[in-house]
């Protein structure tokens, strides 16, 4: 019998231009969406060890990873969907994280060596918001990466913490899919009429000389502040037609530069 070729996993890295952005939600929504409309089976690893939050977004921060000897085993979200996160190790939820150096390495060792990812089509991370001991452990236990996408927002204010986020992207050689623009725009009537929540001029000048690519701008919409405080996918219960299509054109974007 021929034994059956394991997977090569897509490796996803998600970065932030600074803390706030709705990164982890949007992972969490393009996880579910990639599991669920794409047939892909997708883990996701919370990398951020003193801020993980991504269980949450999915409803399953109560639920603890599995443990056998020298492997651990990723929570199922969905029959095509794992996670593994920091925060399913922790017993009292209330006491604060302190964590020494030596402990993000044991970590990111944990989460990328001791669970069998080859199985997986794809392998997305969420990040601290900062340059920390988890991406450099996390890159230098996996070498390389496939892609990188950047989640920012438009105002002024995120335009320098962006440059920093490009210019270490750029050190590390790391390919970038794009930028993601969330929180860009909002519904300010009943006829739908969108308006910018931000001044966009500088945004859009650095991004037009890095020659970046916007491959989403996602709206400030209530409904996805919901469906994070209720630990619900919001791709899974919205009806926006829209915003549904935005997802997809991320994910559509991910699957064309992982297989060019």
């Amino acid at each position: 019998m021929i034994e059956e070729k394991k997977r090569n996993a897509k490796k996803i890295l998600f970065l932030s231009s600074k803390g706030g952005t709705g990164k982890t939600t949007i992972i969490a929504n393009l996880g579910y969406m990639m599991a669920t409309g794409y047939a892909r089976k997708v883990g996701l690893i919370d990398l951020n060890f003193n801020a993980p939050y991504l269980p949450s977004q999915l409803g399953v921060s109560d639920r603890k990873l599995g443990v056998d000897k020298d492997k651990i085993y990723p929570v199922k979200v969905l029959p095509n969907l794992f996670i593994v996160s920091n925060e399913m190790m922790i017993n009292d939820k209330e006491s604060p994280i302190v964590m020494r150096n030596y402990m993000y390495k044991i970590l990111a060792e944990q989460f990328l060596k001791q669970i069998d990812w080859g199985e997986f089509d794809y392998l997305f991370f969420d990040t601290p918001s900062v340059f920390s001991d988890e991406i450099a452990e996390a890159l230098n236990i996996l070498k390389t990466v496939d892609g990188v996408i950047i989640v920012t927002q438009s105002q002024d204010y995120s335009i320098i913490p962006l440059m920093r986020v490009i210019s270490y992207v750029e050190q590390h050689n790391l390919p970038i899919m794009g930028i993601v623009d969330n929180m860009h725009s909002f519904s300010c009537s009943s006829d739908n009429n969108m308006q910018s929540l931000f001044r966009r001029d500088k945004f859009r000048k650095f991004i037009d000389d890095k020659k970046l690519n916007i491959i989403a701008e996602i709206p400030f919409d209530r409904d996805i502040l919901k469906s994070t405080d209720n630990g619900i996918s919001f791709v899974q219960q919205s009806s926006n037609e829209n915003d549904i299509a935005i997802f997809k054109n991320i994910i559509e974007v991910i699957e064309k530069k992982t297989h060019e």
